[in-house]
């Protein structure tokens, strides 16, 4: 039994060892694809605020050519402005698509902007939490992953799914937007998986990046994060750990781009998914729900 016991001991220190120098490797050391091997043209939809638009800016600085997919003509054409003043040899087109809603005439019009390009990035950047759950996060999103997928079979191409918070941490799906937002994101991870299986040997990569909390810098956060530390619960408040800038996921999106089919990008992320694994069931739930409560003033249920 001692022998057992002395065999099993180094091996499990040894694994802990391995997972994180994994995890020094996976988020610091390792080196980024070049994403320009996919094409000179990408797409990014919910482009004109939040993640959506660092990275429309960070994919111009790449050398990428964009097409920005937004409901708002005035907030794409600001969009646009900002990034040819950044990075004046970047070509863009924007095309107004309402995914909540008319979602086959945003489509037609996005069809008829992509015909002639040669499209090898799409990222399916735009979701809400809330109204129209089902319109965008899972008939826009498919609709228009077919629409840029025919294209993209017999040569390179990458789509980017993101599911936001709910496959990470499963507790969410009970408050934000009922069940409705676990199903829905289950779903989207499910397709990138499927599709990814299924159409690698054509090509096409498809990748499911799931990010927990980002805000935009004009956006006041607070947030409240609990961590145990040798068995003590304490409810620290830590923006910069818990919720962070777009401005910096945005990079780490993209060196993840090629790696895995489901993909947790940013360090500090996978911090707070190691803290909400532990046993802190009754305090993550007290958080979970007095913050949706706060959301759902300003979200109400349909």
């Amino acid at each position: 039994m001692c022998f057992l016991l002395l065999l099993v001991g180094p091996f499990n220190v040894s694994r802990a060892c391995l997972s994180f120098l994994k995890w020094i490797y996976t988020f610091f050391l390792r080196q980024p694809k070049n994403i320009l091997d996919y094409g000179s043209r990408a797409i990014v939809t919910g482009a004109t605020d939040g993640t959506g638009k660092a990275l429309a800016f960070e994919m111009a600085r790449k050398g990428l050519n964009l097409v920005l997919v937004d409901r708002d003509f005035d907030m794409l054409r600001h969009v646009a402005t900002a990034i040819n003043v950044e990075v004046s040899v970047a070509e863009l087109v924007m095309v107004v698509f309402e995914l909540s809603r008319d979602i086959l005439e945003g489509l037609c019009r996005l069809q008829k902007a992509i015909e002639c390009l040669d499209i090898g990035i799409l990222v399916n950047n735009a979701g809400v939490s809330y109204a129209e759950l089902a319109n965008v996060n899972m008939e826009a999103l498919t609709d228009i992953m077919r629409l840029v997928f025919l294209g993209m079979l017999g040569k390179k191409g990458f789509v980017s799914i993101g599911s936001r918070s709910f496959v990470i941490l499963p507790l969410v799906r009970c408050f934000y937007g009922h069940q409705r937002v676990g199903v829905l994101s289950w779903f989207v991870n499910g397709l990138s998986k499927s599709l990814h299986h299924e159409y690698k040997n054509h090509g096409v990569d498809v990748q499911c990046q799931v990010g927990l909390y980002s805000f935009s810098p004009n956006e006041i956060c607070s947030f409240y994060f609990f961590f145990n530390f040798f068995l003590l619960f304490i409810i620290i408040k830590i923006p910069s750990l818990a919720v962070t800038n777009s401005r910096r996921v945005c990079w780490s999106i993209i060196r993840a781009i090629r790696y895995g089919t489901t993909m947790l990008t940013y360090w500090r992320h996978s911090i707070q998914c190691f803290f909400g694994n532990l046993n802190l069931e009754k305090f993550l739930n007290a958080w979970l729900l007095h913050s949706a409560r706060r959301r759902r003033l300003n979200y109400p249920s349909r």
